[in-house]
């Protein structure tokens, strides 16, 4: 990213005493800030990678081309076959479907849901303060 507008902000490899947690504090909003900017940019370009995407791949079905060689490399189209998330929901759905009793049902969803592995971590929250005088 060398031609950006920004100097990116380097987190300390281990804090320096006299570092207050007000200089982290602002370091850590630069870097919030650095993200979100670098989050938008990431976003457009994975949208016109994608329209793109579909441009390449409708030329190629139309004109019945599986493999094209370029200088930079192959291209290739082929089908992909891509299933919905493993919800909670899904998998109730499905076990109303296959289990008549209701409450065997419910059984296994409250099993399912009590038994799974979670972690607890500790994490900052930052809320910017509303700056529009309106």
């Amino acid at each position: 990213m060398s031609n950006s507008n920004y100097a990116l902000v380097k987190a300390p490899e281990k804090p320096q005493e006299k570092d207050s947690i007000q200089t982290y504090m602002e370091k850590w909003i630069a870097v919030e800030n650095q993200l979100t900017v670098l989050q938008e940019k990431t976003k457009t370009m994975r949208e016109w990678k994608k329209k793109l995407s579909d441009k390449i791949a409708e030329y190629m079905q139309e004109n019945h081309i599986s493999l094209k060689s370029t200088n930079q490399g192959e291209w290739k189209i082929q089908e992909r076959t891509e299933y919905s998330t493993l919800s909670f929901a899904y998998v109730e759905d499905c076990l109303r479907e296959l289990i008549p009793e209701e409450d065997q049902v419910d059984f296994v969803m409250d099993y399912l849901r009590d038994h799974r592995e979670a972690t607890k971590k500790i994490e900052v929250k930052y809320k910017k303060k509303n700056t529009d005088n309106t």
